[in-house]
């Protein structure tokens, strides 16, 4: 049984990557982190010593904390165990979301030309995926997903559980790879990992 231990800033990360890993190939995984983005980069030198005994592949967005995925992922991790794969998300999460066009339309109801078609160039993805969902002609995703007015927060009550159910169910990784490079590389990159092990 081929096990990889996955570490994430949060829950749907979590839910991308361990899509990534059935993809490829791996039969069981283990979810570390989701507790943000700073304790992710103090504990990622850890995971590497880690990596020494087993694979593990840590998913960090890249937000604008560095001008590309190389950059970041060089200052966070200078050298590299044989079984460690950090992969950078260009630039959150959610523009992985975006790039499986036919499936974020279906599952949003929302018209596929509307969704953007390099979503790894958008400033924000997330601001950009709630734009669309407000477009969404179904009351109870716009409900759950956009942020109440008079909040501070940027998404709705159940944002994490609706994306988390889109990934489990509609999303294709292998689709949205044909329009966000850094997914790409990500997919190529795990599975390179899978036959180490």
């Amino acid at each position: 049984m081929r096990v990889l231990n996955i570490a994430v800033e949060g829950m749907i990360d979590g839910v991308a990557a361990a899509r990534l890993a059935r993809l490829a190939g791996f039969d069981s995984f283990l979810v570390h982190g989701r507790a943000g983005k700073t304790r992710l980069d103090g504990r990622v030198r850890a995971y590497n010593q880690a990596a020494r005994l087993g694979p593990w592949f840590v998913l960090r967005d890249l937000d604008h904390d560095a001008t590309c995925g190389a950059e970041l992922s060089l200052r966070l991790l200078p050298s590299r165990e044989r079984l460690m794969c950090l992969r950078v998300v260009v630039r959150e999460i959610e523009s992985w979301m975006l790039a499986d066009r036919p499936g974020f339309s279906e599952f949003f109801r929302v018209a596929s030309s509307r969704v953007p078609a390099s979503p790894d160039t958008l400033e924000d993805p997330k601001q950009a995926l709630l734009t669309l969902v407000a477009g969404c002609r179904l009351r109870e995703l716009r409900h759950d997903m956009l942020p109440r007015h008079g909040t501070v927060n940027r998404e709705g009550p159940a944002y994490t559980s609706r994306l988390s159910e889109y990934i489990e169910r509609v999303w294709s990784p292998t689709r949205a790879a044909d329009a966000s490079d850094s997914l790409r590389r990500a997919i190529n990159a795990i599975s390179s990992l899978a036959t180490l092990t």
